[in-house]
């Protein structure tokens, strides 16, 4: 899962956890739990975070990692 992607974008943009779980409609812990790589996002919500960050971030990426590990 490429959250790691989010929360660039959300440095890079100056969006707090606060204002982006509220501009999603998740709640702080909710977003907390995804960028912590404890919760997946659902398909759902993947898609409205790639609305979100107007495209700049795909669902695909967030729901379906690529391996870089070589496996």
């Amino acid at each position: 899962m490429n959250i790691h992607l989010l929360r660039i974008y959300g440095l890079e943009n100056r969006i707090t956890i606060k204002q982006m779980a509220n501009e999603l409609r998740i709640s702080q812990t909710h977003l907390h739990n995804i960028l912590s790589y404890k919760r997946m996002p659902s398909s759902k919500l993947a898609l409205k975070i790639e609305e979100y960050t107007n495209h700049q971030i795909k669902a695909v990426d967030l729901l379906y990692p690529k391996d870089n590990s070589g496996k």
